[in-house]
């Protein structure tokens, strides 16, 4: 769950910096965080 929050942090940071890299690169961590997390409630993975 933190690492989501960080994820979603880390956009909004890159967006406010106008760092389209880094906000790339942020949106992809945050899917991916966001997918285990959704494995995890439902026993998926």
């Amino acid at each position: 769950m933190k690492e989501l929050f960080d994820s979603i942090t880390n956009i909004v940071t890159s967006a406010i910096g106008h760092d389209w890299t880094s906000m790339g690169a942020a949106i992809v961590a945050t899917v991916q965080h966001g997918v285990e997390l959704v494995t995890k409630i439902f026993g998926i993975g």
